[in-house]
């Protein structure tokens, strides 16, 4: 792979087609592992490559977020150190889409900052690229097809430093690059702004339903005794029953399968594979939970559908299902005291019938809990739904300005 040619790249004249290589110098990195660092928002810094493909998006910027320091400062180098806007790599991944992925240092004032174990730090080496440009270069479209296609695998994804410094890309002037990334921050703050509100309501949410699935607080004109039940006093409970895997297809012939957290979406189920099997089935607006790890996720029915034994359809048969459904959104972090096993934490059927909760006697009062937190849900939904439009138009935006294909005004 790594004998085939970089496509030939279309760019505005004024751009300058150069190697990586002729850009940046590469800065020791350090071999510290996971081991070697502690939370303790002073001290070495340390750039893991893991948090790299996991953590930070573009930048690591300090004044938002404290990274990993070395438990033992002894055990680097002054050379090691990086500078404002040094580039760190991960130079393994484990599969082909993360190669090349790299962070930008960003507001490190005075903080003294490594990179550690399968990093590449870069720095510029002649003032060609702008602060906060240096990781946007790397998202453009051929740059990340060569690093894929110079990749090597032997149980990771890898890439040399000489396959990086020979790879091909277009670099507009200065001007246009401190553009770029002035357009871009412009879309950062109103998606750090719209995050913040919606974690806000959330947590304004989650204070409801301590409030008000607890009886702590009660509704205007609610006034009616509360008692203890378990769930399986008040809901059907049917555990899942995982059909053959020669069953599974993702042509749609059968019935779609549910058997874990990873067919919930967005409290929803979802259509990701489907089984010719039929083992036990949920009916469209069951409340599915999964009874594996992770235990509590719950969900919604968007259709009938076959459910594997990760799961458990839950419909109440004394209680309204909204109401359920809120209190078992409550729960899911405290389902941790319930679950059984080392490998593979679950619970059973025993467990999830005598889950105990208090509700209202009367339907009317769950119905009115449930509707308020419900409503609560839906601006928070609402809200996510313009966060993904923002998350969107930036990653347009972002390809389409370090590709040339939109140039900035000079007056941004």
């Amino acid at each position: 792979m790594s004998k085939t040619k970089q496509t030939t790249m279309t760019h505005p004249p004024h751009w300058q087609r150069v190697k990586l290589g002729e850009v940046f110098n590469f800065i020791p990195t350090t071999s510290h592992s996971r081991k070697d660092l502690e939370y303790k928002n002073s001290g070495i810094f340390n750039i893991h490559y893991g948090d790299v493909h996991t953590k930070y998006e573009n930048y690591v910027d300090f004044n938002k977020i404290t990274p990993p320091s070395l438990v033992n400062e002894d055990t680097y180098a002054e050379r090691n150190l990086l500078k404002e806007g040094d580039l760190i790599m991960a130079d393994a991944s484990e599969d082909l889409e993360g190669v090349g992925t790299a962070v930008e240092l960003k507001n490190l004032g005075n903080k003294k900052c490594i990179a550690g174990l399968h990093t590449f730090a870069v720095r510029d080496k002649e003032g060609k690229t702008t602060n906060g440009f240096r990781s946007l270069m790397l998202k453009n479209p051929s740059v990340k097809t060569r690093m894929q296609q110079v990749s090597t695998y032997s149980k990771v994804y890898g890439i040399s430093k000489g396959s990086f410094t020979n790879i091909n890309l277009i670099l507009p002037p200065l001007p246009e690059q401190h553009r770029i990334v002035t357009v871009l921050e412009t879309w950062d703050k109103a998606i750090d702004a719209l995050t913040r509100k919606i974690t806000l309501k959330q947590n304004v949410k989650r204070g409801l339903m301590q409030q008000l699935l607890t009886g702590k607080v009660r509704l205007p004109g609610q006034s009616g005794a509360w008692h203890e039940v378990k769930l399986g006093e008040v809901c059907e409970i049917n555990m899942g029953q995982s059909p053959s895997s020669k069953s599974y297809n993702e042509e749609h012939d059968g019935m779609v399968l549910v058997q874990g957290n990873a067919d919930i979406k967005n409290r929803k189920t979802i259509q990701r594979i489907w089984t010719t099997e039929i083992t036990k089935t949920a009916d469209s607006g069951s409340i599915i939970m999964t009874v594996r790890a992770p235990v509590g996720c719950v969900g919604l029915a968007q259709e009938n559908i076959c459910i594997g034994r990760g799961v458990c359809a839950i419909n109440p048969t004394k209680a309204n299902l909204e109401y359920i459904f809120m209190f078992l959104i409550y729960f899911e972090p405290l389902w941790k005291n319930f679950e059984q096993g080392s490998t593979f934490t679950a619970v059973n059927s025993k467990d999830v019938k005598g889950l105990k909760l208090r509700i209202p006697k009367s339907i009317e009062e769950q119905t009115a809990i449930a509707a308020v937190l419900t409503t609560a849900d839906d601006e928070i939904t609402a809200l996510q739904g313009k966060l993904a439009l923002l998350k969107d138009q930036k990653k347009y935006l972002l390809n389409s300005l370090i590709t040339g294909q939109i140039l900035t005004p000079e007056n941004v």
